[in-house]
């Protein structure tokens, strides 16, 4: 590489980091992201506040003779296991994300999986409780787990393959010599083009609970 040249980019690298455009672009940026942090923060907030007022609601109906702060302190143990509590995933599973192969987002996953696991496990001590308003808040828990984490996807599923007329042997031979190694159970949703190829797209990872309801259908297949 010619000496001279190399020379003159470290010159303008250098003049351009130390002038004001730079600070004030830098500054800038740094602003932007801090909006968007208190943005997503805000939001986060905001659904925990409103499922915490739905389960304290719940629990006040169940039990009228407790005490509010008994009642608040079990609400808050149902969202603390219900939602995503990133201060809860152990070191060795924050550590994964170093690894290629996890990704960067692995604590999302590994919450997602103490969430999904809290979530049926509170929706099945609630329909086996003796006490008709928890039994109730059980079922619905339950069925919005199902309806909005699995069969979401399969009723697009099911709805795609018959309007664009693909059957289950086709679906059976892409599923076997078109997709990736990850995406073998997978869920996909079809259409055809004007000449009549047939097209898809994995629906898996739209989902926020995809991880852990793969390994459902894996094992009940």
């Amino acid at each position: 590489m010619n000496t001279q040249n190399a020379d003159w980019v470290n010159i303008v690298d250098n003049k351009f980091s130390s002038s004001a455009l730079y600070g004030e672009g830098k500054k800038a940026v740094s602003q932007v992201n801090k909006a968007f942090n208190k943005t997503y923060v805000a939001e986060d907030d905001l659904w925990r506040i409103a499922a915490f007022q739905k389960e304290l609601k719940t629990l006040q109906q169940a039990f009228p003779n407790k005490t509010l702060q008994e009642l608040e302190k079990e609400a808050a143990t149902i969202i603390r296991n219900t939602f995503p509590t990133y201060d809860l995933v152990p070191l060795g599973a924050r550590e994964l994300r170093a690894v290629p192969v996890f990704g960067n987002f692995y604590s999302f996953f590994a919450e997602r999986w103490r969430n999904n696991y809290h979530s049926l496990k509170q929706g099945f001590e609630e329909i086996h409780s003796d006490n008709p308003v928890l039994v109730e808040r059980g079922y619905q828990r339950l069925a919005a787990k199902t309806a909005i984490g699995y069969m979401g996807a399969e009723g697009l599923n099911r709805y795609t393959k018959n309007a664009y007329g693909v059957s289950d042997e086709e679906e059976k031979a892409i599923k076997d010599l078109a997709l990736p190694p990850w995406s073998k159970n997978g869920t996909l949703a079809f259409k055809r083009d004007e000449l009549g190829n047939i097209m898809y797209v994995d629906l898996t990872f739209f989902r926020p609970r995809c991880s852990s309801y793969k390994y459902y259908k894996i094992f009940y297949k």
